[in-house]
């Protein structure tokens, strides 16, 4: 079955995490993604470790279900060809320095006046206005500006397991293209969309900043002062375990639960807020009771009685977790290079027009020549912009 959006063409002249995270999630819901890189090659394909097999497992993994065609956007030849597709596709991504597509000949207002239908989203690192627009910006430099790192004590860090500022404007580049097709289908007409990472960083904050009231301070590094019954525990065996006990009402629960029934009515820990003021005093005592037990009968008896709980997996155990296998959300795909490598699969499932990986992440320039074949240029004029550098094709080392 085709995906919901099957028949849309995209044009991802994106690089990095962001857009192309993006444009793969359109990908994955049918769109034909083309993504043009420089002979350079997209910044991620040098961003690792982990390798496999010279391939980066970070560009596979955001660059799944698209075309590769290597376009050098810094000749006029280059800006014609990427002209030529941007009019035959329903949407464009670019994460160029404001100013920059415009002066390629790429910019919304140029190509709208031949393309009114053209669905044009800018990714930057703030926007396309304000005082800070021509700041360039990578995912730790918005969790500085965007509050995240800031708990009152030095040194601030970041959180390093994954970009959120990256990925989760990748999500909103999906969401926001689809809402843009929805409006087209009923008006007609394209629009230009301003997705930024700093826009992005807050948002994903939301209900969380503080406009007023200052928040306690405390040390990123150390999990002690934070909320005692929302945080990693350690069992009888060494492995750790979550707790997310919120409510009054999943605290008295949970003192049930750990045999610690008289601290539910403990005027020290009667509130979510003198819980996280006593948080010095209150985990100790969690953490022994804990520790008698293997991970597997609290996560059990915490659940059971509606406090969520879950494992603190490794990379391997979560591989190996059945309802990860049962769900599909670790597919594996075969690479012409870096052969079998597993992603993550498609995060949202349609049954009437389900989301697939039809590719794997392209190589550098792997479709230039197929590509511009089915955009109407013919053999000898795809030579020609070969042999002048302009585009380059990808060729199989036995080639």
């Amino acid at each position: 079955m085709a995906g919901p959006l099957q028949g849309i063409r995209v044009l991802d002249l994106s690089n990095w995490i962001a857009g192309p995270f993006g444009t793969m999630l359109l990908g994955d819901l049918g769109a034909e993604v083309i993504k043009v890189e420089s002979p350079a090659g997209d910044g991620c394909r040098a961003l690792g470790p982990p390798f496999q097999k010279g391939e980066a497992h970070f560009f596979m993994g955001v660059n799944r279900n698209k075309r590769s065609l290597v376009v050098d956007l810094k000749t006029p030849q280059g800006q014609a060809v990427v002209r030529d597709l941007a009019l035959q596709c329903d949407v464009l991504v670019q994460n160029m320095r404001p100013g920059v597509a415009e002066r390629y000949g790429l910019g919304y207002e140029s190509l709208r006046a031949y393309h009114p239908r053209l669905i044009y989203v800018t990714n930057t690192g703030y926007g396309n206005r304000g005082p800070l627009r021509d700041m360039p910006g990578f995912d730790l430099v918005m969790q500085g500006i965007g509050g995240v790192m800031h708990r009152g004590e030095a040194p601030p860090e970041f959180i390093r397991a994954f970009p959120p500022a990256d990925m989760g404007t990748g999500m909103l580049i999906a969401y926001a293209v689809c809402a843009a097709l929805y409006h087209r289908e009923r008006t007609g007409q394209g629009q230009l969309i301003d997705t930024s990472l700093f826009a992005t960083i807050l948002a994903l904050q939301s209900g969380i900043l503080f406009f007023g009231e200052q928040p306690p301070p405390f040390t990123i590094q150390e999990i002690a002062p934070y909320i005692p019954t929302y945080r990693a525990y350690r069992d009888a065996e060494g492995a750790y375990f979550t707790v997310a006990a919120l409510s009054e009402e999943q605290w008295r629960r949970l003192c049930q639960v750990v045999g610690l029934e008289a601290l539910a009515t403990d005027a020290r820990f009667d509130s979510l807020e003198k819980r996280l003021n006593a948080a010095e005093e209150l985990i100790p005592l969690l953490q022994q009771q804990f520790a008698q037990r293997p991970r597997a009968y609290w996560i059990a008896a915490l659940n059971a009685q509606h406090i969520p709980s879950g494992p603190v997996y490794t990379h391997e155990e979560l591989r190996r977790e059945p309802h990860v296998q049962e769900m599909n959300l670790l597919p594996t795909v075969h690479h012409p290079v870096a052969g079998r490598t597993q992603l993550v699969g498609p995060p949202v499932v349609f049954h009437a027009t389900p989301a697939s990986i039809r590719r794997p992440a392209p190589l550098h320039g792997q479709h230039s020549e197929e590509v511009l074949r089915e955009f109407g240029y013919d053999e000898a004029r795809i030579r020609a912009l070969r042999e002048a550098g302009v585009i380059y094709q990808w060729q199989p080392p036995e080639a």
